[in-house]
């Protein structure tokens, strides 16, 4: 037959070796083996064809491995002219081979490709040919094998390479396979690379495999195992164009049997890589992807990438099964252009995905085409992780009970089918889940929507982007162990609560929980209880970060919750139903951390418009809670706010319409104006959007048709310039602008602010009460303050706000906001301006300018940005973390408490308080450099802390006290999210100081890189920190000896004022230091003097000397500490211009005030000697207690009673006079026992008492203890009178801690003794009614003695005040009378009484290593009246009740105390009380 057909093709071409003519050729056949093209062989030499492909036929001769036919030449000729070139296939018929296994085949092909030779020298790329096997010989046969021929091109990678005509058999472009694909099988049809995949390279081809022979392990499998890797890619080098492979297993013609597309048993691992591929498994029991070892104990693995669809054909069908000891997942690190990794399941009796026995199964997407009810299911500790599921409409996604199985998953798509288990189910944008869940797992909802309840405990919920969670009934309640809401608030999740209470472990993110109320009864809310136990900031995370993009940040955001309502039926003009709807509304909501100081959570109470994730706020108050109980409460301010943008076009701004002033085009408010709004989008048009609520874009508003913003205008110019009147009236403005991620290919570039002027014209707020701005942002670029046009203008954009009128402080704007998303943090400033490019002058450029103060606090931002444009704040607090706060680039420019001409010429400072912490730098790291800083700090409350510095201009005016604490700031690393301390090495353009030496300014030198000052002008104090570890230099040559951690200050020019030069003192801290010893102190001033550096005296050709330089000793290191040591300096003699000291201007200055002690007392003196005052009056105050008990026994009948007694007393006293300042309070307890002494009316006992002290001090607290033994006798005479004799024995200590202005602690702990002895006289008058009257007159002395103890500070490193106390003598001298009542079974008592202290003093001696002594005298002498009112009252027959109360006036000491006692009668022969 073969021979035939070759005949008849000779025949058909009628012979002939040379082919073409100048037509279009058909496609022809040769017989190579046949007649004149076996001998001469066939040469291509047509010029000007279109060459279909022709087929050339060959015989392999198996035996002999040779191929049969003729040869094959193209020349030079026809490679020129024709379009396509030559085309043409090399084939043999399979039946010539031995066998198709990958090694007979590939030898055969290499043959047959030497019989076609390249001659040509260029163009050799036109010649397209292929050597194929094929299952016939006729056009219609299948080809099993072909593989395209690779010739050598010059150019194409190596110019000179040497030309050759023979040809490489390249990779195989088609086939047809019929055996499993086993890596090591013998006689395989598969060519495995050294990881044991078949990359299969082809346009087309086919794995078709029909089992007919029953297998040992019953395991038929178009891809498997057998103890090595196995695996089959279809991708290309260029994975742009990869072809589709259809692979079948059939093993259907078998009885109970198992087929598998890919199957990995063995231990080992099986990869399916496919761009796409669509599998059929037809059998018993047909699985697609099976990964499982069951008899071992290592894993086996099938990793999958690409498109995969399975088609599953028997009685049970599985799409994607891993058990025992078997992992299923998507291959990483590879992705295939234009290709979603997705599996298509198609198992109409059994599992689309099925994990058992701790095997896991993770992939991408899944789309289920078809399966049984239980479509994705996990059991006995198996484990299923995807992403994106399709196609699920009412199957189940189960586990069974075992604590280790579980499924995680997001259902795209409407679904009604039951969760059950421990199941994390996410449902995707748009979805809609109906049905209650039966899982402890997570219910994520992305922006969808779950109408259902929770049937199990603990299970958790998390919602966002507006996904909105329909609670259903359940009737018992429902527990979460947490709740999720939105990453921002205008992204936040919504529930809608039904009758169930709701029990939250952990909250988290920001949501709003809406409510129904009754129709008739809009109070009546309608729902049950939310219990939130504690809350969390939300952690956020950044990736493709960096400028590699492989960079991740981490964060947090602030967590809010809402709880609303509708506002249908409700009258919103009725303020008290306002009112009690949202206390009613506040009342559902719980947070009970709260009351363990957790201050993790923020909320409002909202009436809504409508009860949609899209309803507006019309209504709101903001939520306390009670410290106690955690209960949310309404505050007390309820605010109105308008939910829409102003554009200054009365057209447009319809809801001011009320507001709106025709004839001034102002907006006029008569009470306060809150505007909010919250906006996101899900797809953001490309390019630049403008969005704020406060603007002046008029009819140039457009807002996309898709999005959220307004477009960049591209008519800048004439925009609407207007007034917002507040007449008094606070303002507040809240935007919270976040798009969803990367909807734009990237992230959104939005452009978002509070108050936007962003065409040319002005936005003007007068009369302002409170103004707060405030803008949140989630990626690029917000503001809560901006001015910038799309194109330059005549005159600019400006925003002017005119709060500089009364008491600034009642007229601060407030501004916050920024970007919480890590990684964005930086794109956010809190004010910015953008250049003009028309700008003739400053006035031109566009601007902000608040008159008044601003209080602004940024985190990892810029709280001011300059980037071209004028920026002008009257003062305030500007308050940065981890960031730069001002900056400046192009021509940019930024004045603070400045005073300005109209023209914008600096005439000088301000007066106002400012102060600033974090960078001002006129330099940006992605914006440009240069500009100008203008800073004023020229008040005692003023400060900056931190560095300055850049390209451009940095004026400093630092006067009157302020400080300038020139040290690092922490700065945030926004690819990483860390934060490092940035040390700049500022540079100062101009430095001005005060005026004169008592307007002086201060600076505080903490960086370790110098500080340059090029020009210095007025009166400044610098301090800079010793290194007490490191010796001065013997000489003072070697000046950073101790001050090497800290930098320079270098001042290149010193201007002089008024003629008088310049005034610069270096000081440091004089602790640690012998000032005692002048040539110690002398070195150290040496060395400290070296830190300054006078440039312009080293002027060869000009020198001058304009700075008059100073360096000293001071306390401490905070500005104005008090100078101990000073000389003066002189630059002469150096080359360099540093400063040396005069030796001969040393001096101590008149009159300073040391560290611990001195000419006057410091607050260390001071503390500690009200805290030894205070040991003292609270001994003299109980000298003679147990008088009280003496005048108890003279009441009704006590005399008679013998007995031991007990009471329990307080007190309170205060001193403040001249330096001695202290407040204690003290409890008392005292225990006694007294008995008569014979007949004579003698009566004598004894008591202990305990006094237990706490004192509070100027800066400090102390803790006073005092025990006291007494011995007491009193005699009762007939007549009435009576003699009390006391005498005493105590024990005082006292443990203080005091602190000085400096934070500097100084601790004390001593202990003394005491002494006392009392009499008393008195005679009692009594009328039969019980009234009686009782003169009185006591005498009572006592010595506290003197103590001589070291108190530890933490100067020097623990440096010892020594106290040296004297002793406390106390000389009291009382008279007085008594009044009262005594009943039968009660009595009460009054006494009025006169003391005088004739002692009362004692005197202190400090003393310190290095200084002079000290002493302080304290006098407590005086006159002061007591007032006392007490009484006694029988509780039964054996016990008695006293008590009293006394209080003294007149005189320094204030004191007040009471007392409680209680008596018992015992059964016993003497009478105790207790």
């Amino acid at each position: 037959m073969k021979n035939w057909l070759r005949s008849s093709i000779v025949l058909a071409l009628a012979a002939g070796a040379l082919v073409g003519d100048s037509s279009v050729q058909a496609a022809n056949t040769y017989d190579m083996t046949q007649g004149e093209f076996l001998t001469n062989g066939l040469n291509y030499t047509t010029t000007n064809t279109y060459q279909d492909r022709d087929t050339l036929i060959y015989k392999w001769d198996a035996k002999n491995k040779k191929i049969i036919g003729g040869n094959v030449s193209v020349g030079q000729d026809v490679l020129n002219s024709s379009y396509d070139g030559v085309n043409v296939n090399l084939v043999i018929d399979a039946s010539d081979l031995s066998s198709m296994s990958n090694d007979d085949v590939k030898e055969a092909m290499t043959q047959l490709a030497s019989k076609i030779k390249n001659y040509a020298e260029t163009n050799r790329y036109r010649l397209t040919a292929y050597v194929q096997v094929r299952e016939g010989l006729t056009a219609s046969s299948k080809v099993l094998r072909s593989y395209q021929l690779e010739y050598k091109t010059p150019g194409w990678g190596d110019p000179d390479q040497e030309i050759k005509p023979d040809a490489n058999v390249g990779d195989l472009a088609e086939g047809v396979f019929a055996t499993p694909i086993i890596n090591g099988a013998a006689g395989s049809e598969y060519e495995f690379d050294e990881n044991g995949v078949w990359r299969y390279k082809g346009f087309r081809g086919a794995v078709d495999v029909n089992f007919t022979t029953p297998a040992t392990d019953n395991v038929y499998a178009a891809i498997r195992t057998d103890g090595k890797d196995t695996g089959i890619s279809n991708l290309t080098e260029n994975s742009s164009f990869n072809s589709t492979l259809q692979m079948n297993a059939d093993a259907s013609s078998l009885a109970d049997s198992k087929a598998y597309l890919a199957y990995s048993g063995t231990g080992n691992q099986v990869s399916v890589i496919a761009d796409e591929l669509n599998a059929t498994v037809k059998g018993t029991e047909a699985t697609g992807i099976y990964a499982g070892h069951e008899n071992g104990d290592t894993t086996s693995k099938v990793v999958v990438n690409g498109g995969i669809n399975l088609t599953l054909d028997g009685k049970k069908t599985t799409g994607v099964e891993a058990g025992k000891n078997g992992e299923v997942s998507l291959l990483t690190g590879q992705k295939i252009y234009n290709r979603t990794n997705t599996v298509s399941i198609e198992s109409p009796n059994g599992h689309a995905v099925y994990a058992h026995d701790g095997g896991k199964v993770t992939l991408d997407a899944v789309k289920v085409k078809k399966a049984d009810k239980s479509a994705i299911c996990a059991e006995k500790g198996g484990n299923i992780t995807l992403g994106i599921v399709s196609g699920l409409t009412d199957e189940s996604i189960s586990t069974d009970d075992d604590a280790g199985s579980q499924v995680s998953l997001s259902v795209d798509g409407n679904y009604t089918g039951q969760v059950k288990g421990n199941v994390n189910v996410a449902f995707t944008k748009g979805s809609t889940y109906k049905a209650d869940n039966d899982s402890i797992g997570t219910v994520t909802l992305n922006g969808s929507t779950w109408d259902g309840s929770l049937l199990r405990d603990n299970g958790s919920v998390s919602i966002n982007s507006n996904g909105q969670w329909n609670m259903g009934e359940t009737g018992r309640g429902i527990k979460l162990s947490a709740l999720t809401g939105g990453k921002t608030t205008a992204s936040r999740g919504y529930v809608k609560m039904g009758s169930d209470n709701l029990h939250i472990g952990t909250y988290s993110g920001n949501g709003t929980f809406i409510y129904d109320h009754d129709a008739s009864d809009p109070t009546k809310i309608l729902g049950g209880n939310i219990t939130i136990e504690e809350s969390k900031p939300l952690s956020l995370s950044s990736t493709d970060l960096g400028d590699k993009g492989d960079s991740t940040a981490e964060g947090t955001s602030a967590s809010t919750i809402a709880i609303a309502t509708d506002s249908t039926g409700i009258d919103t003009t009725d303020n008290a139903l306002v009112e009690k709807v949202l206390d009613n509304l506040a009342s559902k909501l719980a947070y009970l951390n709260y009351t363990k100081g957790e201050r993790n959570l923020s909320g409002t109470v909202e009436l809504l418009e409508g009860l949609t994730s899209s309803s507006v706020t019309k209504h709101f108050a903001n939520l306390t809670f009670d410290e106690k109980t955690g209960q949310a409460k309404r505050d007390s301010e309820v605010y109105h706010p308008y939910v829409t943008y102003i554009t200054g076009d009365a057209s447009i701004d319809t809801a001011y319409a009320d507001a709106y002033n025709a004839d001034t085009n102002t907006y006029d408010f008569n009470q306060d104006v809150f505007i909010r709004e919250a906006k996101s989008t899900d797809s953001v048009w490309p390019g630049s959007l403008y969005y704020g609520l406060i603007t002046n874009y008029g009819t140039e508003y457009e807002k996309p048709s898709k999005g959220f913003g307004m477009w960049k205008s591209a008519k800048p110019d004439d925009g609407p310039s207007y007034t917002i009147d507040l007449h008094g009236n606070n303002l507040t403005v809240d935007l919270e602008a976040f798009p969803e991620a990367k909807t734009t290919g990237s992230q959104p570039m939005w452009t978002t602010a509070a108050i936007m002027a962003a065409r040319e014209g002005t936005i003007k707020i007068t009369n302002p009460g409170e103004v707060h701005l405030t803008c949140n942002a989630n990626y690029y670029y917000g503001s809560a303050i901006r001015a910038s046009t799309s194109a330059g203008t005549t005159n600019g954009a400006h925003v002017v706000i005119e709060n500089d009128q009364g008491n600034l402080k009642d007229h601060i704007v407030y501004l916050r906001g920024g970007i919480d998303t890590p990684g964005y943090q930086l794109d956010y400033r809190t004010i910015e301006t953008y250049g003009n490019a028309k700008a003739k002058d400053i006035t031109q450029e566009n601007s902000v300018y608040i008159k008044g103060l601003v209080d602004i606090e940024a985190d990892k931002h810029a709280a001011v940005f300059a980037r071209g444009g004028w920026i002008r704040l009257g003062g305030g607090r500007i308050s940065v973390d981890n960031y730069d706060a001002l900056w400046t680039a192009g021509k940019g420019r930024i004045d603070i408490n400045m005073l300005i001409d109209d023209d914008g010429t600096v005439k000088g400072a301000g007066s106002n308080d400012f102060v600033l912490k974090g960078n001002a730098v006129t330099a940006t790291p992605y914006y440009g450099n240069k500009g100008t800083l203008n800073l004023a700090f020229t008040t005692a409350n003023s400060r900056f802390d931190g560095e300055t510095g850049g390209t451009g201009e940095q004026n400093l005016y630092v006067q009157n006290g302020a400080v300038w604490n020139n040290t690092p700031e922490s700065y945030n690393i926004w690819s990483s999210g860390e934060v490092v301390k940035s040390d700049l090495a500022s540079i100062a353009t101009h430095l001005y100081g005060g005026q004169d030496a008592a307007h002086t300014g201060y600076l505080i030198q903490d960086s370790a890189k110098d500080l340059t000052i090029k020009n210095y002008s007025g009166f400044m104090k610098a301090y800079i920190a010793r290194d007490e570890s490191k010796s001065a230099g013997e000489d003072g040559t070697d000046a950073t000896s101790q001050f090497s951690q800290k930098g320079n200050i270098i001042i290149e020019k010193a201007d002089q004022t008024d003629g008088q030069n310049a005034d610069f003192t270096l000081l440091t801290s004089q602790e640690g230091i012998d000032t005692s010893n002048k040539e110690e102190v002398l070195s150290v001033m040496k060395d400290l003097a070296g830190k300054l550096i006078y440039k312009e005296a080293t002027d060869s050709e000009n020198p001058a000397v304009h700075l008059n330089g100073h360096v000293g000793l001071a306390e401490g290191l905070i500005a104005g500490s008090v100078e101990t040591r000073l000389a003066d300096l002189t630059f002469d003699g150096t080359s360099d211009g540093t400063g040396s000291v005069v030796d001969s201007t040393y001096q101590i200055p008149k009159n300073y005030p040391a560290i611990l002690y001195g000419p006057k007392e410091t607050a260390m003196m001071r503390g500690a000697k009200s805290a030894m005052a205070s040991t003292a009056m609270i001994w003299r105050a109980i000298n003679n207690d147990v008088e009280r008990r003496l005048g108890d026994l003279r009441v009704g009948n006590a005399e008679k009673e013998n007995g031991m007694w007990a009471k329990v007393g307080a007190g309170r006293m205060s001193y403040d006079e001249g330096t001695t300042d202290f407040r204690t309070r003290f409890n008392e307890y005292h225990i006694g026992y007294d008995h008569a002494v014979g007949n004579a009316g003698w009566r004598a006992g004894a008591s202990v008492s305990y006094i237990d002290g706490k004192s509070t001090y100027e800066k400090g607290t102390g803790d006073n203890d005092v025990t006291n033994f007494h011995v007491y006798a009193t005699k009762t005479m007939q007549n009435g009178a009576y003699l009390d004799i006391i005498g005493r024995v105590s024990h005082a200590k006292n443990k203080y801690h005091i602190m000085n202005d400096a934070g500097n602690k100084l601790d004390g702990d001593y202990g003394t003794n005491g002494y006392g002895l009392s009499a008393e006289y008195g005679k009692r008058f009594v009328k039969d009614s019980g009234f009686y009257v009782e003169p009185q007159a006591e005498l009572t002395w006592g010595r506290l003695s003197g103590k001589s103890y070291d108190a530890a500070s933490d100067y020097g490193g623990g440096r010892a005040l020594h106290v040296d106390q004297d002793d406390f003598n106390s000389l009291i001298g009382r008279i007085g009378v008594g009044f009262g009542l005594v009943k039968e079974r009660s009595s009460i008592y009054a006494k009025l009484s006169l003391l005088h202290e004739f002692q009362g003093g004692f005197d202190t001696q400090y003393t310190a290593k290095g200084e002079p002594s000290n002493a302080t005298h304290m006098d407590f002498d005086g006159t002061w009246v007591s007032a006392m009112f007490g009484g006694k009252y029988q509780l039964g027959d054996r016990a008695n009740f006293y008590g009293y109360l006394e209080k003294t006036y007149g005189g320094d000491l204030k004191t007040r105390s009471e007392e409680r006692r209680v008596g018992k009668e015992c059964r016993s022969r003497w009478s105790p009380y207790h």
